[in-house]
């Protein structure tokens, strides 16, 4: 029953959904073409997983190496990117949470702070007209 559930999950997604399509299409065509669209469905789906987009972010992470503690103390501040917030979370000082990817960015400029107290400059941002989750984090708050 699990595996059916994630089966059928996969196949509603967007990407599973366009690569059934073409599977399904390929059913009503010609045998030349039919070989095509299959290779190209395979082809598609072989880009839309997990592992395939680690061979191509790989070569760009390994390009550049982490700055050294020596070289983080000479910076005169920290600037932290946000990477999102989590709406509607009840938090003691406000109405939102960091987010899985923003709060290990933010830990690390405290325990940087923490080692050489340098500023700490956070930066985030908003989708469209919606108000950004993350300024409410930090609501007339401060973080730290």
């Amino acid at each position: 029953m699990f595996v059916l559930k994630k089966i059928i999950t996969s196949l509603l997604l967007p990407q599973g959904l366009i690569v059934a399509l073409m599977l399904l299409s390929a059913i009503f065509m010609k045998k030349r073409l039919k070989v095509c669209v299959v290779i190209l469905a395979a082809f598609v789906y072989v880009l839309s997983i997990g592992p395939t987009a680690g061979l191509f972010m790989r070569p760009l992470e390994d390009a550049y190496e982490p700055a050294s503690l020596g070289e983080v103390k000479t910076c005169d501040a920290y600037v932290v990117l946000g990477a999102g917030a989590n709406e509607n979370t009840p938090d003691m000082h406000g109405k939102a949470t960091l987010g899985a990817h923003s709060l290990p960015r933010v830990i690390m400029a405290y325990r940087l702070y923490m080692v050489a107290k340098k500023p700490i400059i956070l930066a985030s941002g908003r989708v469209m007209n919606l108000p950004a989750a993350s300024s409410r984090v930090s609501e007339g708050k401060d973080l730290f």
